[in-house]
Order: structure tokens, then C-alpha cells, then sequence
């Protein structure tokens, strides 16, 4: 069954217990958040609604899901107990997980709870007490009764389960610190279970997360490894690959980078197309905007909230005024300095629109002892910058690897780098870089941890009686990646500045 795909209804029973609700089509439809049309097509068997409006229609005719399908259209197990609740996977994952003891270590995610549902017991599942605890919780987020529940297990894991007298103990670490081990953990998979969806032995597994040397092995194959692992265990290749660095030092696997890409030809085609006035209008308007993205770093640098990018990109042009009085703006004195003498918002603007390269837009500003004024704005678009980036002889842009920094983190990693033992104070790095590279953050609740890169570590009075304060340090996963990307990144962003006078 598709992601999110209901089992097959009955236009019949769906007809019927309409009926008996005395529901119109129209009424039904609007008491399931549904229109009548889908209703319609629903009843003659046209359709056949997703799980969530199929749990609409059931509440609405007060009939039960199972009520409503095809005879045998339920699976059997704990996924029939989920389909007749009307909850998708990711839903009911969600709700069972509500429903556990908080601080437990037993494992309800997604992935979890659709490897369980295959028959594929979960080892925080095992223990006899944890096993109560998620037959309690499945329960009550699918509303069925507990002997449902219990045949509803019995049938997905084979009959009663066995429960393991000796359960391994394990602590979730802190966001930022995770193993090799960690991550299988937290996917809530033994060796066997992890081996067998990844193809590898148990026995290599498990010498893998040992940090143990493996006969034969090249940093190319912990590259292909990385995205087995991170598609196994549903994380981010990042979350692997940091992972991997803190359980084998000195090893980073070799993770093919991609090709810079040349302009493409439709880019150059265009860029071809216009006169040299058009083309010194694009690229200054190009190199405008590059300023003024250096500025939004300049607000991340100084801890100021940056302004959104439909703000930023729209650039003043021109002033409706007389210019001894409100002078010119920055980007018409750009094209004065390339030797434009009349810059405005002429011909080559309104050229330059027609051809989609750009937008004009016009709003009205205040200007100090002048007062409101018109002023027309520019914003590139995807293809005025493409086609700016093939006439300049640069690359098309790139995101970076799932695997690397994005430019704005890279430069908050390199900030702490220079400072080398000193540190970098605690004040000077604040808000949303902390939450993807600082160890203890993640970016939202149950959401991915951070990176690991960086630590606050505390600063003791001479005597150590007290904190003096605290301060950012690489840790070592850090180090080791600050030193292992160091070339790929300053290709990548050349314009960081990456001179750490030997202190990295």
C-alpha cells in the first residue's frame, strides 16, 4: 500500500451508512472536510479516498473504517490496527510515541513502527515491561481494546513474544555526540536487523562500530557505505557521516564530490542575445546584489535578524526627484562608474523585463526633508542571474553536498577555528549556527541534532573555585572535518576567508 493510501472502500457500505446517517452527499461532504463531487466519485467506485479522509468519512457516518472497506481489505497484524484507526504510518508513529512514558528509551518512529508492523520486532520493544508499555500506547492511539491489541501482536511477531531477560542498557547521548552504534540504536535495530537492510554481515557491522581495522577496506568503501547507512537508519548522510569520524578516528570515508557545473547553454544563448548596454546593466545589477547579500552577513555576523530574500534582492534603481536632492542610488552610481551617464529605469530596464531576466517593480519611499517618493526597484530573476553568471565566465551556482556547510555555517566554523586555544566568547556566537553545528543543540524538537562541530567549554578562575565564563572550541569531529574539507570548501567559497594563522 502507497504512503498515505487507504484500503480499497466499498461504494456500496459507504452508500449505506451514509444512509443510515441520514446524510445527503452534500451534508456528508461537508461534515468530512470533503466536497460533494468526491462523494460522488467515492460511491460509484471512481476513487478511492487516502487513509486520513477514509477515517473522515467513518467519523462523519459514525461507521468504523473497517465498516467501510472491502471484506478482508484490512492487513492483519498491528497494520490492520492502524488502517482500521484511519492513521497513517507517520501519524500513528506519533501517537504511540505520545502515549510512552517520557524519558523511556523505547523507540516509535516512523521507520520503527514500519519495520515492527513487517514483522520485524524492535529490540526497545523486547523487554517485558517495555512490550506492555507499547501494547498500553497502541492501544490508546488506535482506540482499540486490549485484547485486540494482543492478537493484533501476536499475529505480527508470530505468536506470544519472548521477552529478552537481558536487555542491553543504553542512555540516548547528547545531541551532537552520536556513534556509528548510537544512530542503529536510536533506529531501534540489533545487528541482525540493521545487517540484514544494509546486505553486510552482522559480524563486519558490528567490528564497524568497535572502531576495529577491517581487512581490505578503503575510505571509498565507508563512502558508498554512508548513504546504505543513512537511508537504513533514517538520518542525514551528515549525521553519518560525523558519527562515523567520532567511532573511527583518522578514517573519512571518501564521499565522491560533484562536478562544478559550466553555464548552460541557454544561459549563454541569452546572454549572447543582448547588446553590450543590456549586458553592463545585468551585471552590475548582478554585483549589486552581491553586495547586498554581504550585508545580510554582516546582520548574521553582528547577531541582527537578516531581512527576507524577496527584500534584500529588490534593488533601488532610481528615485522619482531631482537628483540634488535625493542624489543617486548605489546601483546607479554603479552604472555612472561603468560609464552609463543616465541611468534609470529606461528602455534597457524595461528590455531587460520583457526578456524575463528581470523584475520592476515601483513603490513609494520617504526621503528625509524631501518627503515621499516614488522609487523603482529591480530584482533579478532565476535567468537574468544565470544568464549574468555565463556573460561574467562563472559557474553555475551550486548547493553543497548533504554531506558539507552551507557558506553561512562554514563561516561561523571557520570564526571559532581562528581563534585556536583561546576560544571564541561565548557572546560572539549566538542564535541559529549553534543549533546546526553546537553540541547539546538540534534544530527543533525530535528533530535532527546538530552537527557536533563546535563546544562551549567553561573557563575556570585561577583557583577553580568558579566559571569565569565560557567559550567555543572546535571539538574534535571538528578539527577533523575543518581539516579534511578544508580544500573543498575554500573552493567551494572562495570568498571566506580562511587564513587561521596556523592556529587550526
Amino acid at each position: 500500500m502507497a504512503r498515505g493510501a487507504g484500503p480499497p472502500l466499498d461504494p456500496a457500505r459507504l452508500r449505506a451508512a451514509r444512509a443510515g446517517a441520514g446524510l445527503t452527499q452534500a451534508a456528508l461532504a461537508a461534515a468530512a472536510g470533503l466536497h460533494r463531487a468526491q462523494i460522488i466519485d467515492y460511491e460509484h467506485g471512481r476513487a478511492r479516498p487516502e487513509l486520513h479522509r477514509l477515517a473522515a468519512l467513518a467519523a462523519a457516518t459514525g461507521a468504523g473504517v473497517a465498516d467501510l472497506v472491502e471484506d478482508g481489505a484490512l492487513p492483519p497484524g498491528l497494520a490492520g490496527l492502524r488502517s482500521g484507526a484511519g492513521l497513517t504510518l507517520a501519524a500513528a508513529a506519533d501517537a504511540v510515541a505520545a502515549h510512552l512514558p517520557e524519558q523511556t528509551p523505547i523507540a516509535c518512529s516512523r521507520p520503527v513502527l514500519g519495520r515492527a508492523e513487517k514483522g520485524a520486532l524492535p529490540p526497545s520493544w523486547r523487554p517485558e515491561a517495555a512490550g506492555a508499555m507499547v501494547r498500553n500506547a497502541l492501544g490508546v492511539a488506535y482506540r482499540a481494546a486490549a485484547a485486540d491489541v494482543e492478537a493484533a501482536w501476536a499475529t505480527t511477531f508470530d505468536g506470544p513474544v519472548i521477552p529478552n531477560p537481558t536487555p542491553v542498557p543504553w542512555t540516548p547521548p547528547r545531541p551532537g555526540t552520536e556513534t556509528l552504534a548510537d544512530l542503529r540504536r536510536m533506529a531501534d535495530m540489533d545487528h541482525a536487523q540493521a545487517a540484514s537492510a544494509l546486505t553486510v554481515d552482522a559480524g563486519g557491522l558490528a567490528a564497524l562500530e568497535d572502531g576495529a581495522e577491517l581487512q581490505g577496506w578503503t575510505t571509498a568503501d565507508a563512502g558508498r557505505l554512508l548513504p546504505a547507512l543513512a537511508t537504513a537508519y533514517a538520518v542525514p548522510v551528515r549525521m553519518v557521516l560525523d558519527a562515523w569520524m567520532r567511532t573511527r578516528p583518522g578514517e573519512v570515508p571518501e564521499i565522491p564530490l560533484p562536478r562544478r557545473r559550466g553555464p548552460s547553454s541557454a544561459a549563454l544563448e541569452t546572454w549572447e542575445a543582448l547588446n553590450p548596454r543590456q549586458r553592463l546593466y545585468l551585471g552590475e545589477i548582478m554585483r549589486d546584489e552581491r553586495m547586498a547579500q554581504a550585508e545580510q552577513w554582516l546582520r548574521r555576523y553582528h547577531h541582527l535578524r537578516p531581512d527576507p530574500a524577496q527584500v534584500w534582492r529588490s534593488l533601488p534603481l532610481a528615485l522619482a526627484a531631482p537628483v540634488e536632492l535625493v542624489g543617486h542610488t548605489r546601483l546607479q552610481q554603479r552604472l555612472r562608474d561603468a560609464g552609463v551617464h543616465d541611468p534609470g529605469a529606461g528602455s534597457t530596464v524595461h528590455a531587460l523585463a520583457r526578456r524575463n531576466l528581470l523584475t520592476v517593480t515601483r513603490d513609494t519611499v520617504v526621503v528625509p526633508s524631501v518627503g515621499e517618493v516614488e522609487q523603482v526597484s529591480v530584482t533579478l530573476t532565476r535567468a537574468g542571474r544565470a544568464a549574468a553568471r555565463a556573460g561574467l565566465g562563472e559557474p553555475a551556482a551550486t548547493r553543497p553536498p548533504g554531506h558539507l556547510l552551507s557558506e553561512w555555517l562554514w563561516r561561523h566554523l571557520v570564526r571559532v577555528a581562528h581563534t585556536g586555544d583561546e576560544g571564541l566568547h561565548e557572546n560572539e556566537l549566538a542564535g541559529k549556527p549553534l543549533f546546526h553545528l553546537a553540541v547539546g543543540y538540534r534544530r527543533r524538537p525530535g528533530g535532527h541534532p546538530a552537527r557536533g562541530l563546535i563546544e562551549s567549554r567553561p573557563v575556570m578562575a585561577p583557583q577553580g573555585t568558579h566559571v569565569l565564563e565560557y567559550r567555543w572550541h572546535l571539538t574534535e569531529v571538528g578539527r577533523a572535518h575543518l581539516v579534511a574539507y578544508w580544500e573543498v570548501y575554500a573552493d567551494l567559497y572562495p570568498e571566506v576567508d580562511t587564513e587561521a594563522d596556523g592556529r587550526v
